[in-house]
């Protein structure tokens, strides 16, 4: 191994390492309490260092929830590609209800890192790939959206606006799901109630 590869494994290693360390205090103490000096301290380094890697708390927040991101659309692409067309977009709803409720603390620092989030506060690279991703997540189910109506399965309507009505909900059920307040304990007892809810809501709506 090259010198200039063994530094960029490390330095890839210590920003995992930063962002470790940032979502178990985000999880103990809440994002407005933790400061970059406490992350610093966890992962026994100097502050600066972690400046070298996220230019403030806001890149943190952007890089852990670009991760999440990046989670679900590993999980997205190893569904069978022999299903059919309604089967896999079953599935692709079925993976988010499932990450937002298997592990319902993630799934509000991710959420709360996504609210807390300012682009403003981000550098140019981190806020290219926070666009990217969002175009992606609403553009990558397109063409599974036109071979569905192609084959007759699917009403006849603009891609984009399926895209934005079941983005929409989807989003909306996230959000609601990640507030303390909001009384859902029933939900995360009977996930597949909610997914049973959502396929007759979205799917059969959607289905000829």
């Amino acid at each position: 191994m090259g010198v200039t590869e063994r530094k960029a494994r490390e330095y890839k290693k210590r920003e995992a390492e930063i962002l470790k360390a940032a979502f178990n205090l985000f999880k103990k103490h809440g994002l407005e309490n933790v400061t970059i000096d406490m992350i610093a301290d966890v992962v026994e380094i100097g502050k600066g260092t972690i400046y070298t890697h996220f230019k403030s708390k806001h890149e943190i927040y952007a890089a852990l929830f670009l991760q999440h991101l990046d989670d679900i659309e590993n999980q997205i692409n190893q569904i069978d590609e022999t299903l059919p067309d309604v089967e896999k977009f079953r599935e692709i709803i079925r993976i988010y209800i499932n990450n937002w409720i298997k592990n319902k603390s993630a799934h509000q620092i991710f959420q709360k890192c996504m609210n807390h989030l300012t682009l403003e506060n981000l550098g140019p690279k981190i806020l290219e790939k926070v666009h990217y991703h969002h175009k992606r997540k609403h553009q990558q189910h397109i063409p599974l959206i036109k071979k569905a109506m192609e084959d007759g399965l699917l009403m006849d309507a603009a891609p984009e606006y399926i895209i934005l009505i079941v983005s929409g909900l989807l989003q909306g059920i996230s959000a609601l799901l990640a507030e303390d307040h909001f009384d859902n304990q029933h939900i995360f007892d009977d996930p597949d109630g909610l997914f049973s809810f959502i396929e007759k809501f979205v799917i059969k709506g959607l289905t000829k």
